[in-house]
């Protein structure tokens, strides 16, 4: 696989604190895909923060809690200029075409407890799209965890860093065909079907799902965390060439143009009841 480097320089370290990968299953999160009549279109992945931020500053008091509100992030990383950098064909060219024409959207704001990590990236087909959702997961562990140290400020005062500096991408890993796929930690147990005029979501896989449940310790941790704290939502997005005929499917709530549809579960809900994730649409 090519190698494809992020480069950044923080001076906020995190020192005393293991963020494993249910980390990213603790904020909000909604997947969004923005279909066009040939089938090509954008895939889009928002991170909320928001409660996060909230949450942290509890935690914190005096000087901590005045630095932690004076940081401010808003930003875009567009991955063209990333990849205009390599040379001597250092690239896959599948890994290439999965950043062409994509962007990072970082906006964190503890001030007015707002954070978004938004990655948006273009796919020609689905195929395309199923390579993307199959590998975003990896693409933010790898890429996203700068923002980690922002999110644990330690109790001693220290410079806060009014800028980050990056200029290419990481590279990314395999991806893991048992585990996430888009941000659901149980994406894979699901099939995802897009073909022109229908989308279905169904559950494939009910022992793959609860062979993913029992053997990954971050799920157990994520299943603890939930009963104690405000829910955690994940919602799925379409926004479609034409209006929606029919659909089918639990949390669903469209615009007035019946163009975009969002359905949207509590990941207590879903790991609770998997089938709750499931839905249909016709357009």
């Amino acid at each position: 696989m090519g190698k494809l480097f992020f480069t950044l320089i923080i001076s906020l370290i995190l020192s005393s604190c293991v963020v494993d990968r249910s980390f990213v299953f603790r904020f909000d999160n909604e997947e969004i895909i923005q279909l066009n009549n040939d089938q090509s279109g954008f895939y889009t992945v928002n991170l909320n923060l928001s409660k996060f931020i909230k949450q942290q500053q509890t935690m914190l008091d005096g000087k901590s809690v005045e630095s932690f509100k004076s940081l401010h992030l808003d930003t875009t990383i567009y991955f063209d200029n990333s990849l205009s950098t390599f040379v001597n064909n250092s690239l896959d060219s599948i890994e290439k075409e999965m950043f062409e024409g994509g962007n990072t959207l970082l906006q964190f704001q503890p001030s007015e407890n707002r954070g978004i990590i938004s990655i948006k990236l273009k796919f020609r087909d689905i195929n395309q799209l199923r390579f993307q959702r199959t590998h975003i997961f990896n693409f933010i562990e790898n890429n996203i965890t700068f923002i980690l140290p922002l999110l644990f400020p330690t109790q001693e005062e220290q410079d806060i860093p009014q800028a980050i500096n990056f200029d290419v991408l990481s590279p990314l890993k395999p991806a893991d065909e048992t585990k996430v796929v888009g941000i659901n930690p149980v994406g894979a147990a699901f099939n995802l079907q897009i073909s022109p005029g229908a989308i279905k979501n169904d559950l494939h896989d009910k022992l793959a799902f609860q062979k993913i449940l029992e053997s990954d310790k971050s799920l157990q941790v994520l299943k603890s965390i939930s009963g104690n704290n405000e829910n955690i939502f994940y919602s799925s997005t379409f926004i479609l060439p034409k209006g929606i005929k029919s659909f089918k499917g639990t949390g669903a709530h469209f615009n007035s143009d019946k163009k975009m549809i969002t359905f949207k579960n509590s990941i207590t809900e879903i790991l609770n009841n998997p089938r709750i994730f499931e839905f249909a649409i016709e357009y």
